[in-house]
């Protein structure tokens, strides 16, 4: 069940970070937030490009 809450919600954020790493694109993310954000699936960004 844990390993549920760590996978990306949405596939569409994985294609991007797919893409970007096609192109030798690198991106960071900074998150300063008070409210809700889902980092597990906003996390899949970095760790693939």
């Amino acid at each position: 069940e844990a390993h549920k809450l760590l996978q990306p919600a949405d596939k569409t954020l994985k294609e991007m970070a797919i893409e970007f790493a096609e192109y030798q694109v690198c991106v960071d993310v900074f998150i300063t937030t008070q409210s809700y954000v889902d980092i597990a699936s906003i996390s899949v960004i970095p760790k693939t490009t």
